[in-house]
């Protein structure tokens, strides 16, 4: 499929805000800027790959309006956006869709419960099983699978891929998408104890509910509250990168970031707009407060009551924690001017 500048300004009308040259020319396809064709559009957000789309095949650069005014003559159609990453991303999910399925269609060997509501625009794919009680909206597409326990609802136009399972009474918003092997709505982790020391499971009685927009990635468990009553519950517009655990009655915010490996104990709630580095632990029954930054393999075991960038372990604000860092590599050489100056004063036997 060949895209014009034209279609892309008129579609993207706040991301392209000027072209420079030719309306008419196309590109077929998104590309890095050292590895082009003659069909190529490149987005440049940054100096330093500019020479080299400069230099590339690519007919059509994008790029921000200071480092287009650094372009001199050229025979290449400059367009120039606000926000390059953004209008790149826009591109591809628009004109380079991913994902192709038939509305209304439901596999042959699909199992849907006769009590079951599916969407007549839905997508059922094989070997999925659909609960009693269960919504699926207008949109939704379960690819191949796709385990949906009883009492359960997706939204429109989400997306669940495959090997996905959907516990009991499970709320999914629209928009949604949920990458392969991940377990939405298992049960918690909950034993109690006896005076034998034996453990004793917890039924785990609540759901989970996911807000619109949310992006879950592949291999990631976000279990179900405790009581019938409770919710685990995941913001609007929240992302949520692969091999992550939420534990049961966790409450997250809308609009936030979790990177790989990230795991979250129980009964926690996280504010708005969030970012959690990859490998970070945080502790249960915790509050983290709005618009908090955490470094990758940060641990938090306490409440954090104010915005700001935080790392390390023990939890530190990030400035703290770089000077800690930098004290600690001067700690053999501070080491040994202590055992000079002890020496000198004839207390060595006393470090």
């Amino acid at each position: 499929m060949s895209i014009s500048c034209s279609q892309l300004k008129e579609t993207l009308p706040n991301l392209i805000t000027e072209v420079r040259g030719s309306l008419s020319a196309s590109f077929k396809i998104v590309s890095p800027a050292d590895n082009t064709t003659s069909s190529s559009i490149v987005f440049i957000h940054q100096e330093k790959y500019l020479e080299t789309a400069l230099k590339s095949s690519a007919s059509i650069l994008v790029t921000s309006s200071s480092l287009a005014n650094q372009i001199g003559e050229t025979s290449k159609t400059i367009l120039i956006s606000p926000n390059v990453y953004l209008a790149m991303a826009k591109t591809l999910e628009v004109f380079f869709p991913e994902y192709s399925t038939k509305k209304g269609y439901i596999h042959p060997t699909a199992i849907v419960s006769s009590a079951a509501q599916v969407s007549s625009e839905a997508h059922i794919g094989p070997y999925c099983v659909i609960g009693d009680n269960v919504q699926v909206e207008s949109g939704a597409c379960l690819d191949s699978h796709v385990t949906v326990d009883a009492n359960s609802k997706i939204g429109t136009n989400t997306h669940i891929f495959p090997n996905v399972y959907i516990g009991p009474r499970t709320q999914i918003g629209s928009s949604c998408e949920i990458k392969a092997n991940t377990v939405v709505g298992g049960e918690g982790f909950g034993f109690a104890h006896d005076e034998k020391g034996q453990h004793h499971r917890i039924p785990q009685k609540g759901r989970v509910v996911i807000e619109n927009n949310v992006s879950i990635g592949s291999m990631c468990a976000i279990d179900r509250a405790t009581l019938e009553n409770g919710e685990t519950r995941i913001g609007e517009g929240t992302k949520i990168d692969n091999h992550i655990q939420i534990a049961h009655n966790v409450k997250i915010g809308k609009h936030c970031v979790f990177a790989g490996g990230t795991v979250i104990a129980g009964s926690t709630t996280i504010g708005n707009y969030c970012v959690v580095g990859g490998h970070s632990s945080i502790a249960g029954h915790i509050t983290i407060c709005d618009k908090v930054h955490l470094g990758g393999r940060s641990g938090v075991t306490g409440h954090i009551d104010k915005p700001g960038a935080y790392t390390g372990l023990p939890l530190q604000p990030l400035r703290d924690h770089l000077k800690t860092e930098a004290y600690l590599k001067q700690l053999p050489q501070f080491t040994k001017k202590v055992q000079k100056l002890l020496k000198k004063l004839g207390l060595e036997e006393t470090l």
